[in-house]
């Protein structure tokens, strides 16, 4: 196979496009969503301790089925017993709370809220 060789001459312009709508404003929303939980029995924090989405409470006092509103578009927050956690303390997925192993130890009735924050971009 022999060398590339030199590159052509640009072509000309093609017609312009349409031109797209109107963008007169764009609005952030962020929508909170709160799940509590009051562990029943103490936890040891020096291994990892899980708890699933399904043991916890939502807004409406209902059982929830999952942690949702996560997503690249979305933050979270934990708070125990009403101080808020350190990110590197746990982990969320969409079916379960992970506390590392922080030492310690968690005590039944000690109240543990996650918040969930999701934006969601309104353009008109």
């Amino acid at each position: 196979m022999g060398a590339t060789g030199p590159t052509g001459d640009i072509g000309p312009i093609g017609p312009t496009g349409p031109t797209g709508p109107s963008i007169t404003s764009i609005s952030i929303i962020p929508t909170a969503t709160r799940y509590s939980l009051i562990p029943p029995s103490d936890a040891s924090l020096s291994v990892p301790v899980t708890y699933a989405a399904t043991q916890f409470i939502d807004d409406s006092g209902n059982l929830a089925a999952t942690f949702s509103g996560l997503g690249p578009n979305s933050y979270n927050n934990l708070f125990i017993n009403g101080i808020l956690q350190e990110g590197s303390f746990y982990n969320v997925t969409s079916s379960a709370l992970t506390l590392n192993n922080g030492g310690g130890t968690l005590y039944a009735g000690t109240p543990i809220t996650l918040v969930i924050v999701n934006f969601t971009a309104l353009i008109t």
